[in-house]
């Protein structure tokens, strides 16, 4: 007696097999994979890498996604993309060059924001906002705000692996 397999089923596992034979499900490799994925389309990498932590648009327009490292390996990354919603450029953020451009007293929290992405976890330390972002080498970003939304501190905890 033969088992019949589903209708449903076998479409689906037709897909996939047409998707991994196109390339489809194959990783989008951020910048630490050493592959350039420009002229991608942000389906090809929605599929690859998932949703977006956030998008936003540059001072030109163009809409720019951000893996913040939580769902992606090798760190943080931003897909910019050109007019015609291919991949225009893929460079690294969250990195220690990113840090080292916050300045106590003068670096305000939308230029974090800008410079950074999102935070990872706002606490608030003796009345102060302090964020946290963890950074590629698993350490983590602690930066303390005084009441004028300025960076009063910056602070990197945790040991490099």
């Amino acid at each position: 007696m033969s088992r019949r397999i589903p209708r449903r089923a076998a479409i689906v596992g037709a897909l996939l097999v047409i998707a991994t034979a196109t390339g489809a499900c194959s990783s989008l490799a951020g910048p630490a994979g050493g592959r350039a994925p420009e002229g991608r389309t942000m389906a090809e990498v929605r599929n690859a890498n998932g949703l977006p932590d956030a998008i936003r648009f540059g001072q030109d327009g163009r809409q720019i996604w951000e893996y913040t490292g939580r769902a992606v390996r090798g760190g943080a990354f931003r897909v910019t993309y050109a007019d015609d919603g291919r991949v225009a450029s893929v460079e690294p953020f969250r990195t220690r060059d990113d840090v080292a451009r916050l300045r106590a007293g003068d670096t305000s929290a939308p230029e974090v924001v800008a410079l950074l992405g999102d935070p990872d976890r706002i606490r608030y330390v003796e009345g102060a906002a302090q964020w946290e972002y963890p950074l590629p080498d698993r350490t983590r970003l602690l930066i303390r705000y005084g009441r004028d939304r300025r960076v009063e501190a910056v602070r990197i905890e945790g040991a490099a692996s």
